[in-house]
């Protein structure tokens, strides 16, 4: 049998073996500390001319000069099913460069190297993107069965920096776009792999292991959710193409005021090769277009990355107002894009509904700023009362939720910080001020007053068993307008806990501002006078969700003003193991618009041995079922305050 014969089989082989062992990242894995590199990505986004032609570098998105940094034996306690991984030492990595690149030639790349000494017979290599028959990306057995490869001495490459390497020959890229690798031997079992500290792209992370002594197989690692590699790419790029702008999303549904104007986001995607500095579009209302208009961007957009254009429209009409976007031309060329056109729509009300606000804040008890969080929310809660949700995800302590930290792992931008109404992430105490100067309140009116709300929502929880192991719950939202068969909403429902405490080191409280003489607010004095460790007792603490992300649909196309519109849930609490005491639990139902993902509007009721209602507004009691304050059911009004179901389904609360 011939060399090539043999490599074609093995190609084939490895292709079919790719997906053979299942390797998922498990939800309590150790969380990765960026690390930073001594130099910056060499990708620059506008070409540079040399000789006539444009050249570019390329790679996946960094992270700001930030890296993952990783290993066999790192990642065998990290994956389930990884403890195969532990001890090897022969790597090979990859990542695709797509199609839109085909026609560029490569004359060199560079890569980050964290512990290059520990590397040997280092080898650097390029295959065309195939797939089998079976639709599996066909990845080379090794550096030597790539169509392209050569070796590289290690000798004088830089530590945790970026190294550049000029090919031997050039590589010109196939129609079908390429897969770019290189392979090594790490003698001492350190963590080699060097990655951007970012979430990752499809695409961005394959790597080789050896699932025995004769086989080695492929894993994609791209969903791991641990970034990509750390190659970039130096090519000849005048054949590529710079005119193929898709729509992405639009951040639409905005409210106003019937005759005001809002702004709105539209969310493009670069799908050609070259960077592009500027998109025009036209909007259409009625099938009529206005006006070509064109928005340079801040910022050069290159392959593969998003940006925002922002849009003005009015809401002439009460209720839905309709519009079109199409993106017409990419620096002044015709847009080549089949994704070029989306609806865009304003909601405009002759009056809002009032908004319960809420804030989602992301905190630990490791974290020694985080004490200003509880502080800040406590502050909150104090000036709006029951106008507000506050909500803690806790992060590396005893109270995480795996239910939400998925959702935490995605939006997070550090800590202590919070999500105000899913609108806007700011400093749960600060806000958007600098220094210690409380300023949360004011985004919290900044956020009502640029959101107004379309709709109000009411909650109503019960336990289904004495064990208390399930949760029977009815959101229902009442809206001021309709739109038929585009129906966008959802309800997120999070679980909280008052007066969890604990005992442990984990459990205590780290506070970093002990003897801080420049902070002047007596909320904040417990911690200046306090220890270095703090005994707490933590409320408001998220210890299960449901749909955190996206929300449950109701199954319902339409939105009918005045209409009742419930959304049904069972919520399982069985799997929960992080409740202390399910008498101190609250359940709250997050009304969301899936096109801009913000809260429209919240409700939230503390769960009681009975039936409980919430989210409730002010009326003239009619015949009905009756509650009292508690939620237990009565026969008859009692004097004080009265909880109502009327007989058409609505609750109310009245005063005798």
């Amino acid at each position: 049998m011939n060399r090539r014969l043999f490599s074609c089989i093995m190609a084939i082989f490895f292709a079919l073996c790719a997906n053979a062992q299942d390797f998922n990242l498990k939800k309590d894995s150790e969380r990765l500390t960026a690390e930073k590199i001594s130099s910056t990505c060499p990708k620059v986004l506008a070409p540079k001319t040399r000789g006539g032609n444009d050249y570019i570098w390329w790679g996946y998105p960094d992270g700001g000069g930030y890296v993952n940094v990783i290993g066999f034996d790192k990642l065998a306690g990290m994956l389930q099913g990884g403890s195969i991984l532990k001890g090897q030492k022969d790597y090979n990595l990859a990542m695709e460069v797509p199609k839109s690149f085909a026609g560029a030639t490569i004359d060199s790349v560079s890569i980050v190297f964290w512990q290059p000494l520990t590397m040997k017979d280092l080898k650097i290599w390029f295959s065309e993107y195939k797939k089998d028959a079976l639709g599996n990306l066909i990845l080379p057995a090794s550096a030597e069965d790539a169509d392209y490869s050569f070796s590289v001495t290690t000798k004088g490459i830089a530590a945790q920096s970026y190294n550049y390497f000029a090919l031997p020959k050039s590589y010109a890229i196939p129609d079908s776009g390429c897969i770019v690798g290189y392979s090594f031997t790490d003698m001492v079992g350190t963590i080699p792999i060097v990655l951007h500290y970012t979430n990752g792209n499809s695409g961005g992370f394959y790597m080789q292991y050896s699932s025995n002594a004769m086989t080695r197989q492929w894993i994609d690692g791209s969903g791991w959710g641990l970034g990509d590699l750390t190659i970039s790419l130096h090519m000849e790029a005048s054949k590529l193409t710079r005119n193929i702008v898709s729509i992405d999303r639009v951040l639409d549904d905005d409210v106003c005021k019937v005759g005001e104007k809002v702004t709105s986001s539209v969310i493009i995607k670069n799908e050609s090769a070259l960077p592009v500095e500027n998109i025009s579009y036209v909007i259409y209302r009625d099938g009529v277009p206005q006006p070509e208009q064109t928005q340079y961007l801040s910022s050069a957009l290159g392959y593969g990355t998003t940006g925002a254009i922002n849009i003005e429209l009015s809401g002439t009409t009460e209720g839905l107002n309709t519009y079109e976007i199409e993106i017409t031309k990419t620096d002044g060329e015709v847009n080549q894009s089949k994704d070029n056109k989306q609806p865009m729509n304003v909601i405009a009300l002759n009056e809002f509904a009032k908004r319960t606000s809420v804030v989602e804040v992301f905190t630990g008890t490791w974290c020694g700023y985080c004490p200003r969080g509880i502080v800040g929310v406590n502050k909150l809660k104090n000036i709006y009362g029951d106008n507000i949700i506050i909500l803690a995800g806790h992060s590396g302590d005893p109270m995480e939720s795996n239910y939400y930290m998925d959702f935490m792992r995605y939006v997070n931008s550090g800590y202590p910080s919070a999500m105000f109404d899913r609108a806007y992430t700011a400093d749960p105490y600060m806000g958007d001020n600098s220094g210690y100067v409380f300023g949360a309140d004011k985004v919290v009116e900044s956020i009502s007053n640029t959101y107004p709300s379309e709709a109000t929502i009411s909650i109503e929880a019960l336990w289904t068993d004495n064990n208390k192991k399930e949760i029977k719950a009815v959101a229902t939202p009442s809206f001021l307008y309709s739109r038929p068969s585009s129906n966008p909403y959802a309800v997120v429902f999070l679980l909280s806990e008052d007066g969890m405490t604990g005992f442990g080191g984990d459990w205590s409280q780290a506070n970093y501002y002990v003897g801080e003489t420049s902070i002047t607010d007596p909320e904040m004095r417990k911690y200046v006078n306090g220890k270095s460790y703090m005994t707490e007792t933590y409320n408001n603490v998220i210890v299960h969700s449901w749909e955190a992300y996206d929300g449950m649909t109701n199954g319902e196309s339409d939105v009918r003003q005045g209409s009742a519109q419930p959304y049904h849930a069972t919520l399982d609490l069985s799997a929960n193991i992080i409740i202390q005491n399910k008498s101190n639990l609250s359940l709250a139902a997050l009304l969301i618009n899936r096109k801009h993902g913000r809260i429209v509007n919240a409700a939230q009721v503390k769960l009681t041995d009975a039936t409980c209602i919430a989210g409730v507004e002010e009326t003239k009691p009619v015949e009905a079922t009756y509650y009292n304050i508690n939620g237990m059911r009565t026969n008859t009004p009692s004097k004080g305050i009265n909880i109502i179901r009327k007989t058409d389904g609505k609750v109310v609360k009245v005063i005798r």
